[in-house]
């Protein structure tokens, strides 16, 4: 089976269309999301309805639960709290049905994986060090040993990581698992508003089951009709900018 693993849509339906007619992806069998379908950009309700549309597989965020008052606006930074006030204003009511019965955390023990948008052990923590993914890793082996993968979100920056290493980002290549020795965090990057400095192309990745391959994919999308929505929208003008510097 051939899993498509995005993230971090946040509302930027250029992105999202792009990365799902990219032919590996409508090739594949399931496309699962780590969360974060809104905020930031100026699509929510036609970003969730393409999710509905396919029966994609998802997972809450951070800025899900923001719009649903299900984290306190005291989370956010300025720009963020703002995107979320609106988004509640902006959403249709099944769509805000959709992002209120979303789960935070699932677990496919036929595949060995657990899927998580921020961190295992604490929900909406940043894995963005090792001591935390080795933290995170330990948490994993203690409390599902069978499984052996986490695919998580959260960072918007692409990383395998794997005892005590990590490739960061992604290598540009197939990457084979070794699921016989290893555990392995993965991040498919973001494909809604990528950071790192990836500015221009939206990123997910595929999971092979049958051969544990990870296949990066990377998909070029309007940048400047994302930016020009957010303006268009009244939304913070940062919103759009920072778009341009994958920050």
């Amino acid at each position: 089976m051939k899993i498509v693993i995005i993230s971090d849509v946040h509302s930027n339906l250029e992105a999202l269309e792009t990365i799902l007619n990219v032919k590996e992806v409508r090739s594949a069998d399931k496309i699962v999301c780590l969360g974060d379908l809104v905020g930031y950009n100026a699509n929510p309700n036609e970003c969730i309805e393409k999710i509905r549309q396919l029966n994609v597989t998802c997972i809450a965020g951070n800025h899900d639960w923001g719009v649903i008052d299900k984290l306190s606006p005291k989370w956010f930074n300025n720009p963020a709290r703002k995107a979320i006030e609106w988004t509640r204003l902006t959403l249709k009511p099944e769509n805000m049905k959709f992002l209120k019965d979303l789960p935070s955390t699932l677990v496919d023990d036929e595949h060995k994986y657990i899927m998580v948008h921020g961190s295992i052990e604490h929900q909406f923590d940043y894995l963005n060090d090792v001591n935390l993914l080795r933290k995170n890793d330990l948490f994993m082996k203690e409390n599902f040993p069978n499984l052996k993968i986490c695919f998580f979100g959260h960072t918007h920056i692409p990383l395998i990581y794997t005892s005590d290493t990590w490739e960061h980002p992604i290598p540009n290549r197939i990457y084979k698992l070794d699921m016989d020795n290893s555990n392995y965090f993965i991040n498919p990057g973001s494909v809604g508003q990528p950071r790192g400095g990836i500015t221009t192309s939206a990123r997910c990745i595929i999971y092979d089951t049958d051969k544990y391959e990870i296949l990066p994919i990377e998909a070029f999308y309007n940048i400047d009709k994302t930016s020009d929505e957010i303006l268009k929208a009244g939304l913070p003008s940062f919103l759009s900018e920072r778009l341009y510097k994958g920050i």
